[in-house]
């Protein structure tokens, strides 16, 4: 008996067609589809194999025993195919980086993210990054502090084919002051440069010298020197538009000098910064832009601090930013006090105007978290995003078409019938009732991701799959939150009510 059981579950993953598992294969990371299907038979092997979808290789935190598997069956038999390489476990990098020929394996990367190095990995390495003619996108993380900073970022800047780089680290203390040159004839061709780590305000000049083709600057922790800062008259940077900076300790007065130097191009400008009062003082910010920033569009600015002077209130300096000036650029600030008895201190910060934020009639993803919705809230998000395609929402209580308020049902019939809705994810539980709702609501929706009652499972479940005529489109169903005893009784089901489905994946968890 369980043999033929097993006959006809295999009977029905053969009598879908390969194209269904490549869109499949899509909502999912390279090493589920690997685990999940790799071992049942060869013909799920030769869809795995299948170039376009080796390009990207994602390995999660898994067992050492599991990823040697995975290298042997994926990896090594596919290494020129890898455009998109991401280690995550640290003993990837003595397995895969610390190969000699690394280099002249995977010939077409173009993205390498690597979690968890250290300076001595890394330098093994170098050599051949350098040799990846085709990369240009390089995230490393190091799990240990750095040395040498100088010798990291000295290294990165010789590698001339790369666009991205993106690197997080902690320094030993006292290490954290760049040499003021690396090497006179490299400049990098680097136009994304995120930095996740200590870097003094100093050690950017110095860095930015090197720079000069920067487009996007990011960095998480710019702190003061001591020493004077010395500017490079020569430092053009002329295709830096976007700079965000979160300053600790750096007296205003000290990083004006590298606003006038540095930001003459830039356009979006974002700045979170402590203490000092001086960031406060709206015409000195006022001059600054119009002298020294002239084409920034967008000034976003976060202040945690208080005023010293006794002359002037809290409220009086903040209100300095309700000028003609700031208001003509729609540059919105509001605040908020620490203590009610500190009213002389507060956070001082931007607001997002509408302007700055995509229309709604562009959206084609929307994800809602810990937020509950009701049928006509939906209804109205709905019907403001007619190009929405991906609808994830945590908690949405959906009652009967009755609720439907008055005054909604011109969105509500729009909604019925113009929603492109592909994909929904819907995490609270669903009754028989409310799978009434989405079946004619969503009458486009090729994956189906929802949360059911282990009690009326295999009730709710018969009810969804007798719909098969409105859900024609359907090819995915994910189930959440299910014991395996409650899986056990549902294939179960399915077998004695002999139900022909397309594909019923049943998963414990669902992202």
């Amino acid at each position: 008996m369980n043999k033929e059981k097993n006959k006809l579950k295999k009977l029905l993953l053969e009598h879908v067609p390969n194209e269904i598992f490549f869109e499949i294969f899509e909502y999912m990371e390279f090493y589920e589809v690997y685990y999940g299907f790799y071992h049942l038979n060869k013909r799920f092997k030769n869809l795995i194999m299948d170039s376009k979808f080796l390009s990207k290789i994602n390995i999660p935190y898994i067992s050492k025993l599991n990823f040697e598997l995975f290298y042997q069956n994926i990896i090594i038999k596919n290494e020129h195919h890898i455009k998109i390489l991401i280690l995550l476990n640290i003993f990837l990098n003595d397995i895969i980086l610390s190969s000699f020929d690394f280099s002249l394996k995977f010939i077409n990367l173009k993205i390498l993210i690597i979690n968890h190095i250290n300076e001595n990995i890394f330098d093994k390495i170098f050599d051949e990054l350098k040799c990846l003619y085709g990369l240009n996108s390089l995230t490393i993380k190091f799990n240990e502090s750095i040395e040498n900073l100088n010798k990291i970022f000295s290294k990165i800047i010789s590698l001339s084919k790369l666009k991205y780089f993106k690197i997080k680290y902690q320094t030993i203390k006292d290490q954290n002051q760049l040499i003021n040159y690396f090497n006179k004839y490299n400049y990098s061709k680097i136009e994304y440069l995120i930095i996740e780590g200590n870097l003094s305000i100093n050690s950017l000049n110095n860095l930015l010298y090197y720079f000069s083709k920067l487009h996007h600057l990011s960095i998480n922790y710019l702190f003061y020197s001591h020493h004077d800062i010395q500017l490079y008259s020569s430092i053009q940077l002329k295709n830096l538009k976007y700079v965000s900076l979160k300053i600790y300790l750096i007296k205003f007065n000290q990083f004006e000098k590298i606003i006038k130097n540095l930001f003459y191009h830039v356009e979006i400008f974002k700045i979170s910064t402590h203490y000092d009062e001086k960031y406060l003082d709206a015409k000195k910010w006022e001059y600054l832009i119009t002298s020294y920033m002239p084409k920034l569009r967008i000034f976003d600015i976060n202040h945690d601090g208080f005023i010293s002077e006794n002359e002037l209130t809290y409220h009086d300096v903040i209100n300095q930013f309700k000028s003609s000036f700031w208001m003509e650029k729609k540059w919105f600030f509001k605040h908020e006090h620490n203590w009610l008895e500190r009213l002389n201190s507060g956070v001082f910060y931007s607001t997002q105007p509408y302007s700055r934020i995509v229309p709604l009639s562009q959206l084609t993803k929307l994800i809602i978290k810990k937020f509950n919705l009701d049928l006509n809230e939906m209804i109205d998000i709905l019907y403001s995003t007619s190009e929405l395609q991906i609808f994830k929402c945590d908690f949405l209580s959906l009652d009967n078409f009755n609720s439907i308020e008055t005054g909604k049902h011109h969105a509500f019939e729009h909604v019925l019938e113009k929603n492109k809705i592909k994909m929904l994810h819907l995490r609270s539980n669903c009754t028989s009732e409310k799978l009434r709702l989405v079946i004619d609501l969503f009458h486009e929706i090729k994956h189906l991701t929802i949360g059911i009652q282990c009690t009326q499972m295999i009730e709710t479940t018969k009810y969804l799959l007798s719909y098969k005529h409105k859900l024609r489109h359907l090819f995915f169903l994910c189930i959440s939150d299910i014991s395996e005893v409650y899986i056990k009784n549902l294939i179960n089901m399915i077998e004695k009510e002999k139900l022909v489905i397309t594909l019923l994946n049943l998963l414990n968890r669902c992202a």
